[in-house]
């Protein structure tokens, strides 16, 4: 090759090179007439041609190609990136508060929500609600059996959230009280039964968070307490709104339901109250037993031990009547349970459903009732049960039983200073699990009273 042909092809290259305008003309015209019938031996696009073509029948053609097809083609766009979406909405069902993916989870619910309320679909948006809550309580559950310090505040958050859906739910079932139709049968119905499940949830968390000795876990039993009484409102409610729905003549519940219904309740409270009396007399017990103890150990005051042992039998006395009392209140409260549902089984066998249901309600409130008192009887057993036990082991160490007058005076009057004040939220005490205290007879078992 010469070199004059050689530089001219790098001036070629190099330099500036601007085709002809009428030739980009023709070779555009060309390209596009290949795509064009390239692209239409695909079936897919020509039964999208088709399409068009047809609706343009029926609408006019500018309306076909500048609108229906563009949103048309958007919806594909939308639905795609949904379905790549949705393969992590998917992933993220099984996290929990504090995951990564958690807050996609969250943000999805939050969709649902807001869709079903913007198209006014009160049955979805109460589904949801109940799906939620039970996600809540199943997540708070999976966070106290790990037993993660660091899940504190998540835990704390969760449980607001599950209130915030619990009151959502009873929110719909008021709006229904006030306009049966705003709710389908089944829906209501579905409410009953979850409410119960998510009242169970809770009472295995409370049982869990009983045997921990944070401060923080204390003031969240507190928090999870509330809640199942919230829970328990909304099951309550659903009842109520089941009878109303079923009085209006609407056949999508059946009077043997209703009844059932009502029958379990009674029986889940009569359950309830059970438990409750049980944890009271066992604190009872138990403070007899460290009364005794004690004063053998101490030998009625007569020891080393000097002001501090006046102060701990006075302390010891103190949380025994206490518990005396507190029997006295849940043997009183499980009489006037067993009037309300021996009332309303009565009322149920003369089919009489609102009046059972009022009664139903009664009886819930007692057993609610003793189930405070027996969670402050736990409360007040457990600071003073720590102080026994130190007294015990340090009275098997020293001769003839006799606490010597040391360091274990101030250890005993810290610990009293610190177990007077566990009411007060931010104090951090020492608890005996409810496990070890022993249980007595069952005051509810007569069936006569559980129908």
């Amino acid at each position: 090759m010469s070199r004059n042909l050689i530089r001219q092809l790098k001036q070629l290259k190099h330099g500036e090179v601007s085709p002809r305008a009428e030739w980009l003309k023709e070779s555009r015209s060309v390209l596009l007439s290949q795509i064009k019938n390239t692209i239409s031996d695909i079936p897919s696009v020509r039964l999208l041609d088709k399409t068009w073509s047809a609706l343009s029948i029926f609408l006019p053609k500018p309306v076909v190609y500048n609108i229906v097809r563009p949103v048309a083609l958007l919806l594909v766009v939308v639905i795609t990136a949904t379905t790549a979406y949705s393969g992590t909405v998917k992933a993220s069902y099984e996290t929990l508060p504090g995951d990564w993916l958690y807050s996609a989870k969250r943000a999805t619910e939050k969709t649902q929500v807001t869709v079903a309320s913007i198209m006014g679909d009160k049955n979805t948006e109460t589904k949801l609600h109940v799906e939620f809550a039970k996600r809540r309580a199943a997540e708070t559950r999976q966070m106290v059996q790990s037993g993660d310090p660091g899940r504190s505040a998540q835990l704390t958050a969760t449980v607001a959230d599950l209130k915030t859906e619990i009151n959502s739910i009873n929110s719909k079932l008021e709006e229904t009280k006030q306009n049966s139709s705003n709710m389908q049968a089944q829906v209501v119905k579905d409410v009953k039964q979850n409410s119960e499940e998510i009242k169970n949830v809770l009472q295995e968390v409370k049982n869990n968070l009983s045997v921990s000795t944070t401060t923080a876990d204390k003031i969240l039993s507190k928090e999870v307490s509330e809640t199942k009484d919230l829970i328990k409102d909304v099951s309550n409610n659903a009842l109520e709104v089941m009878v109303t729905k079923h009085l209006e003549g609407d056949l999508g519940i059946s009077k043997e339901e209703v009844k059932q219904e009502i029958s379990n309740s009674l029986r889940n409270s009569a359950s309830d109250a059970v438990e409750s009396k049980q944890n009271v007399d066992g604190a009872k017990t138990a403070m007899e037993a460290a009364k005794t103890e004690v004063k053998d150990l101490v030998g009625g005051g007569q020891n080393n031990l000097g002001l501090a042992t006046k102060e701990i039998t006075d302390k010891i006395a103190t949380v025994a009547n206490q518990t005396v009392a507190a029997v006295i209140k849940t043997e009183a409260g499980a009489a006037e349970l067993g009037k309300r549902i021996t009332e309303a089984n009565v009322l149920l066998n003369n089919d009489d459903l609102a009046k059972a249901v009022d009664k139903m309600k009664e009886a819930g409130q007692v057993t609610k009732d003793m189930e405070q008192i027996s969670d402050n009887t736990i409360e007040k057993t457990q600071t003073v049960l720590p102080i026994v036990q130190v007294i015990k082991e340090v009275s098997a160490v020293t001769n003839g039983g006799t606490l010597p007058n040391s360091s274990t005076t101030v250890g005993l009057l810290l610990l009293i200073s610190t177990t007077t004040t566990s009411t007060n939220p931010t104090s951090t005490t020492a608890v005996t699990t409810t496990a070890n205290l022993p249980k007595s007879p069952v005051l509810l078992e007569d069936p006569k009273l559980i129908k």
